[in-house]
């Protein structure tokens, strides 16, 4: 039995692994003002709950259309 462990945050260039969502999307989210962009130093990071939220928030417009009635 494998556990997949999903880290609290992430760099830029990992978020296809873990969030499945290239880099540039992700500044461009962030640009938007959907998500936030943390700073450590000079190294940039997205959290993970925050990503995911927004991804979730998307709903339909993703495709993940839900029959009506459920």
């Amino acid at each position: 039995m494998t556990i997949a462990i999903t880290p609290a945050s992430f760099r830029p260039s990992d978020g296809k692994a873990v969030v499945g969502v290239c880099r540039q999307t992700l500044y461009r989210w962030a640009n938007a003002g959907h998500i936030k962009v943390h700073k450590r130093g000079n190294m940039a990071f997205f959290v993970t709950s925050e990503v995911l939220g927004y991804i979730t928030g998307l709903g339909d417009q993703l495709g993940d259309q839900v029959p009506k009635g459920e």
